[in-house]
């Protein structure tokens, strides 16, 4: 199994990047000066439908009232599917907060912990129903580049064969309505997730845990007047 690299970068109390590691560049494909100085959450980052509890942590963060938060989230864009756990902590200088510091771990140890992976009780790919055991075996192979069947097992805490038999299976449904034989779990997941109105997107969208379960029982209406409403907030906000 090919694990994903932890994923760091610092911004300052305006929101504006300051640090970036290799693999944050990794997943955009940018230069490092391309994104230096830029808003983290107006140029790469993309949270359709908010993220209050996000909100507040960067307040109680900043405010010194936290030392640390903790969240899970998914995440993703045309090239990558991320399932983790991100850190923050405030980044000190004399004293004073001058800046937070994000800490994605997209592990696999902390998988058997992340509530994301057993959040959609079920969902629908070109019309095709899947379950939340076909749902979350699709994550997973989204998430890891290559990985076994012992390893999955391990994750869902299931025999290996039962692995192997759920994996048919979905395959089975995902080409029956797919063009040629290729299968690719991202393309799957990113279908699902929001109703695939964020397929294209060069940007990373984000889903923490509650704004995914929320999106999960919305209509394609409700979840297009949300975005939509959250898009004009963000948008005033950042020209004001």
């Amino acid at each position: 199994m090919k694990d994903v690299n932890r994923i760091y970068c610092i911004t300052n109390v305006e929101g504006n990047i300051t640090f970036i590691s290799e693999s944050f560049l990794e997943i955009y494909k940018a230069a490092k000066k391309e994104i230096l100085g830029k808003k983290i959450n107006s140029n790469y980052i993309i949270y359709p439908l908010g993220s209050k509890r996000g909100v507040q942590d960067l307040l109680d963060l900043q405010s010194g009232k936290l030392k640390e938060t903790q969240s899970e989230i998914i995440s993703f864009n045309q090239n990558r599917f991320i399932i983790s756990t991100i850190y923050k902590y405030p980044q000190m200088d004399n004293g004073k907060v001058i800046g937070i510091i994000h800490d994605m771990d997209p592990g696999v140890e902390q998988f058997k912990k992340n509530r994301c992976l057993s959040a959609l009780e079920k969902a629908s790919y070109h019309g095709i129903p899947l379950n939340r055991k076909e749902i979350k075996l699709a994550m997973i192979l989204a998430h890891f580049e290559k990985i076994t069947g012992p390893e999955i097992a391990d994750i869902l805490e299931v025999k290996v064969n039962s692995v192997y038999m759920y994996k048919s299976i979905l395959i089975n449904k995902i080409k029956s309505v797919s063009r040629g034989d290729d299968c690719c779990f991202i393309e799957v997941m990113r279908t699902i997730l929001l109703q695939g109105l964020f397929q294209k997107n060069s940007q990373l969208i984000c889903l923490p845990y509650d704004e995914l379960v929320h999106s999960s029982t919305m209509s394609l209406h409700a979840l297009k007047s949300e975005v939509k409403s959250y898009r004009e907030k963000m948008a005033a906000y950042y020209h004001c």
